[in-house]
């Protein structure tokens, strides 16, 4: 269940999106949330899973937590995000959840919710331009 106690723990949203761009913002124009499709994991696990899976880097700039490896709703940059690395100019979220044996919990709905609306605010983002999983709930 949801709790404004629990949520305000976590690190506000400018400090896990702005605050570690090491270097000039790319030139952003669309937002994809999209599942882990793991029941559990962080930044580091996914980056690992994605190398062994053959992919050169893990493609995602930002993880949201679900209490399984990182706290629920905590969000994680990655060295794509600190760096500003992209070839499309989409920002990728991936929220650590699967459809089908552990969904997305309120917490981690309510800070990716969060987390793209500073995002497409900071980026002039419009709303045609951001993508969530067909059965997200808002």
């Amino acid at each position: 269940a949801y709790s404004l106690a629990s949520y305000l723990r976590l690190d506000p949203i400018e400090n896990a999106a702005f605050r570690p761009i090491t270097t000039q913002p790319a030139a952003w124009n669309r937002v994809e949330v999209y599942y882990s499709r793991t029941a559990s994991g962080n930044a580091e696990d996914l980056a690992l899973v994605s190398f062994l899976r053959g992919t050169p880097r893990a493609d995602f700039h930002f993880v949201i937590g679900n209490g399984k490896g990182a706290e629920d709703g905590q969000i994680q940059y990655t060295d794509n995000w600190k760096k500003q690395l992209t070839e499309t100019g989409i920002i990728r979220i991936c929220v650590v959840a699967d459809v089908y044996s552990s969904p997305a919990t309120d917490y981690q709905i309510r800070r990716a919710a969060s987390l793209v609306d500073a995002l497409s605010r900071k980026f002039n983002i419009r709303t045609q331009y951001i993508r969530y999983p067909a059965d997200w709930q808002m």
